[in-house]
């Protein structure tokens, strides 16, 4: 079978034929009908989890370091069921799946029972059932794709709290960004502000539905904020990694706002006074629930498709990583 597999060296895979995996009792074997490529494969395969590798563990003993040569990354996808292994109830030859748990840091690239769901960027990979939702029929494979990535966009507005009629920024307007700015707007915000640097983004924000989308490399986004919700926003959502915003986003906020870390964000210098003195509550989230992302999805509370940039053969896995490196795409899908 075919397969994106890391080489190793910073930033580069291969796609590589392999062995397809066999099933043993309790497992399924899904065939991948699209894996889409996250923020966290991208940091796993350019080194940035050794940023934090001494902060989980001791040094050099973390699971998130290091890129290993042969691993398969992905753990964003919808599959169809080709064998049922013995005693792996509940499920038959035809079904079709996405993620049902946030996956295991450790399920990043590494073999781990129970979690080779989590290595998805093949033509066939392994899953356990508990791993796994079924997808409904009316549901389509480039709406079901979206489950996982949107538990994150998701996640942060229910971390924050958000209730009708609070305001909303959204720092980041790449796949999680944009899925956060539509969560947002399901749970009644007003208004919903999207920040970025790369206008084709905005227009995107725009296009699913922001109240308003700001340039950072144009305006003055903490004036402009504050023009727009007054006092400054109830919520902030960081879903870049840069980790500067996160002094902008403290300046920008409302007295008693919540920040979310919608993911991984750099190492920066803070200042907590001012944290203290407007009350502010600051999170780091990995995820939320992949049940209420089906939900929102198959009751068309969010329709994802329009962030879909472009579908990319397992052949060209390169070229997909390296688009999504760039900026170049939002959300690429790739394929067998």
């Amino acid at each position: 079978m075919k397969a994106c597999v890391a080489t190793g060296e910073k930033r580069r895979v291969e796609c590589k034929d392999i062995q397809t995996p066999t099933v043993e009792p309790g497992w399924l074997l899904l065939k991948t009908t699209y894996a889409c490529i996250c923020g966290s494969d991208l940091e796993y395969l350019d080194g940035s989890f050794d940023l934090i590798s001494h902060g989980v563990s001791h040094a050099g003993d973390s699971p998130l370091s290091g890129i290993r040569p042969g691993s398969i990354p992905g753990h964003e996808f919808v599959a169809e069921v080709v064998e049922v292994g013995e005693g792996a109830k509940g499920w038959a030859v035809g079904d079709r799946a996405v993620p049902l748990g946030h996956p295991d840091p450790r399920g990043i690239g590494v073999p781990a029972p129970g979690y080779e769901n989590y290595k998805c960027m093949a033509e066939y990979f392994l899953s356990t059932p508990f791993g796994l939702q079924k997808v409904p029929d009316h549901v389509a494979d480039e709406e079901a794709v979206f489950v996982e990535p949107l538990c994150t966009g998701n996640g942060a507005v229910a971390t924050a709290g958000v209730r009708p009629g609070q305001s909303v920024v959204v720092i980041g307007a790449g796949k999680i960004g944009l899925l956060a700015a539509m969560a947002a707007k399901v749970a009644g915000a007003s208004p919903v502000i999207s920040i970025d640097l790369v206008e084709s983004r905005l227009d995107k924000a725009r296009e699913v539905g922001v109240d308003a989308a700001l340039n950072a490399n144009v305006v003055d986004v903490i004036t402009e904020v504050a023009k727009l919700t007054g006092e400054g926003p109830d919520a902030i959502l960081i879903c870049v990694r840069d980790g500067r915003v996160l002094n902008q986003a403290a300046e920008m906020a409302n007295r008693g706002a919540s920040i979310v870390l919608a993911g991984f964000v750099s190492p920066m210098e803070v200042n907590p006074m001012l944290w203290t003195v407007k009350r502010l509550k600051v999170i780091g989230i990995l995820g939320g629930s992949m049940i209420d992302s089906m939900y929102m999805i198959a009751h068309k509370q969010i329709d994802p498709k329009p962030l879909i940039s472009e579908v990319i053969p397992l052949d060209d896995c390169q070229r997909a990583i390296d688009s999504v490196y760039s900026g170049e795409n939002i959300a690429v899908l790739l394929t067998a």
